[in-house]
């Protein structure tokens, strides 16, 4: 080892990668068996495997081979994103940073923790890290960071242009740790844009809830607080409310204590009135009636949600609430300002599917479904007590696809529950070592499952010896200690100046487009005057992209956004025809990121009411300055 190069590399590391750097040093993390990892010429790294060896990057004279590596990343627009497969010997990324700009985002997943650690002892790769937006993944380290990175980096504008690159060597020696960590990866961008679609048409309900939820976040859990604290030697089981759920459901009794029992919220009142109740219910959806959870035992059982959920309900609820990051950079702040970590779940779109993310994080080795239909058994898309008749007779005409189910005949579904249905099939097609029960007894057929019935699951793969699930979960801490509950008191009451200073912003954007529609609108075009006009506008637009607090407003109005984000990059033939529509674009956005401050605000004023009043009780006489710098 080199010991100079080390402790270079390791300084950068805590730098930027402090969490990383704690871990390495610490040693918290898994050694692969059978792995071996050597240089080989200096400047290379050379990987054995179970026989198989493999050098992973090129030599650094090999430049032409680099540079035709990069050559279609390099014409990728600014604010673009690329996920780099491995490190290697960081030669193919230093090229790529020197031929990109410093908007230019890059995430690297590097699928072996022993070449990180060789890489780090021999090689100088400080250059990779310093200066530029490059986020790191290890496995077994810090891959719950996923979600949240990409996140942040995929907006409207720049999802189409995200791409994925695999150094030469890993898909040889690690062909199983990259294929699993991409189809997390392409789960994730599906989600997204579906996210985009439902955030354009609930804007307004998003604004509302994660504001609203901004104040119940104080005293709360997060997902990660679970893992390793949830017993899974035993089976999870994922109750949805599919028609089915009428056959089996006094089964479930027999299950409880026995399994981690983990219900979707429109299960609830059929569960409640058959007297079972669930060790956690999951909600995911903005716009849910409160209706669904109108009953004491209901405001009582703990739930996994996020942030952007329906708010009234969050405020009636009175058991344990346990976030998980959904995309909500307002809310996440206030994780990031005290370096707790707040994962995102993986999800086909379905709460049944967020519900199954959950178990596999936890480590559960056997999953149980059960009412999970995902097609319309009986001619009904849900168990009577959960919506309405009137409102599942309704949904009977988006039943316009076909799928087999249990008995091989086509049976009436819906799109979005074929596209769900498919996210568990890919999902056990990777994961082949979990075992997954469909014990629904009804609807789809699903490939990759274990036929049962709940009886004989619960008979054959849940033991006898109970576990209180209640009790530890009741024994969760709040995540934040008093110190952080000020900090992030003083955060929630300093938003009001930023949305003031959006005000402004988006005031003075108005008048720079408007300056650049009149330029092109000019026989002569003066390109100084537009290169001038274009740098200022592009530091509002990263402001309005990249400010916490203001993704609440640029999310509330996303589906203007949507629409001006997915013409952006039509050109016109004529400069000064495409100069003005750029303009009158660029116009639009302004006006309604006004218009969408003029309706965020007023929700803040109210929360911040609240928030004073209550701060006023638990903390009298407290000074809190309007400070908004975490993060």
């Amino acid at each position: 080892m080199d010991r100079a190069i080390y402790e270079k590399n390791m300084k950068a590391f805590h730098a930027r990668y402090d969490y990383v750097a704690k871990q390495i040093e610490g040693k918290d993390y898994e050694l692969t068996e059978e792995l071996t990892v050597s240089m080989e010429e200096k400047d290379l790294i050379r990987a054995e495997k179970n026989g198989v060896s493999a050098v992973l990057g090129v030599h650094y004279n090999e430049k032409e081979r680099a540079e035709h590596w990069i050559r279609d990343i390099k014409s990728l627009p600014e604010y673009s994103t690329v996920l780099i497969v491995g490190i290697g010997n960081a030669f193919y990324l230093q090229e790529l940073l020197r031929a990109t700009s410093e908007n230019f985002n890059i995430l690297i997943y590097e699928p072996c923790i022993e070449v990180l650690l060789k890489i780090l002892e021999e090689i100088d790769i400080t250059e990779v890290f310093e200066n530029r937006p490059v986020a790191l993944l290890v496995k077994s380290v810090n891959e719950e960071e996923l979600i949240p990175v990409m996140s942040k980096w995929l907006t409207n504008e720049t999802l189409p242009f995200f791409r994925t690159k695999i150094l030469p060597g890993y898909d040889k020696l690690f062909f199983d740790e990259i294929k699993e960590f991409l189809g997390i990866v392409k789960r994730t961008v599906v989600k997204m844009k579906v996210d985009q679609n439902t955030i354009a048409f609930f804007g307004n309900y998003y604004a509302r809830n994660v504001i609203g939820n901004g104040k119940q976040i104080l005293k709360s859990h997060t997902i990660n607080q679970l893992s390793g604290l949830i017993p899974n030697d035993r089976p999870a089981v994922i109750i949805a409310a599919g028609p089915s759920l009428k056959k089996n459901i006094n089964d479930l009794k027999e299950a409880k204590d026995r399994a981690f029992l983990i219900a979707v919220d429109t299960a609830l009142k059929p569960l409640i009135a058959a007297g079972i109740l669930p060790d956690l219910f999951v909600t995911v959806d903005g716009n849910k009636p409160v209706e669904l959870f109108d009953q004491e035992e209901i405001w009582k059982i703990p739930v996994l949600l996020s942030a952007d959920v329906n708010s009234e309900m969050v405020r009636r609820h009175t058991g344990k609430k346990i976030f998980y990051y959904n995309g909500e950079e307002f809310i996440q702040n206030l994780y990031l300002a005290h370096g707790i970590p707040c994962s995102g779940l993986p999800s086909g779109g379905s709460v049944s599917n967020s519900a199954f993310s959950l178990a596999e994080m936890l480590g559960f080795q056997t999953i149980i479904l059960v009412g999970q239909d995902l097609a319309y058994t009986g001619n009904r898309s849900h168990m009577e007590g959960t919506f309405s008749e009137e409102d599942i007779q309704k949904k009977r005409v988006n039943a316009t696809a076909t799928v087999e189910d249990l008995n091989g005949t086509m049976v009436p579904t819906q799109p979005n529950m074929l596209m769900f249905l498919k996210w568990f099939e890919d999902r056990m097609k990777e994961r082949p070592e979990l075992k997954v029960i469909d014990a629904t007894e009804g609807g789809a057929k699903k490939k990759g499952a274990v036929i049962m019935t709940l009886k004989d699951a619960i008979q054959t793969e849940c033991p006898k010896e109970p576990v209180d699930y209640q009790a530890i979960i009741d024994g969760l801490p709040y995540v934040f200690d008093e110190e952080m509950d000020k900090k992030n008191r003083e955060y929630l009451f300093g938003t009001m100046d930023v949305m003031q200073e959006g005000l402004k912003k988006a005031n003075q954007g108005l008048k720079l487009y408007r300056q650049l529609e009149r330029l092109f609108q000019k026989e002569y075009v003066d390109a100084r005057k537009v290169k001038k006009l274009s740098k200022k506008l592009d530091k509002l637009t990263h402001y309005f992209e990249q400010n916490p607090v203001m993704t609440v407003v640029m999310r509330s109005m996303a589906s203007i956004s949507l629409a001006i984000s997915q013409g952006m990059y039509d050109y016109e033939e004529d400069i000064h025809e495409e100069g003005i529509m750029i303009a009158r674009q660029g116009i639009v956005m302004m006006t309604c990121i006004k218009i969408s401050l003029r309706n965020v605000i007023p929700m803040l004023e109210d929360m911040l009411s609240e928030l004073r009043e209550e701060t006023e009780q638990i903390l009298p006489g407290a000074e809190l300055s309007a400070g908004t710098e975490q993060g």
